[in-house]
């Protein structure tokens, strides 16, 4: 009884490992851009300008906002 235990258990490790390591060779690997790309510059850009036109688009809604 615990030899046939141990065999399924080191067979299923196995068979996990090898699968993980056959999906880590044909997945590809998501990584960021590097934060001096093009991209990620222009993407940082993108967001300080939707960030600005949010901050003035609230501060012009509480200036018109009526104050009790």
């Amino acid at each position: 009884m615990i030899p046939e235990i141990i065999t399924t258990t080191v067979t299923l490790v196995s068979l996990a490992w090898y699968l993980a390591q056959t999906a880590r060779r044909h997945l590809p690997i998501p990584r960021t851009p590097h934060h001096h790309s093009v991209a990620a510059i222009q993407a940082r850009l993108e967001g300080e300008k939707r960030i600005a036109a949010a901050s003035k688009h609230e501060a012009a809604r509480l200036a018109t906002a009526p104050t009790y």
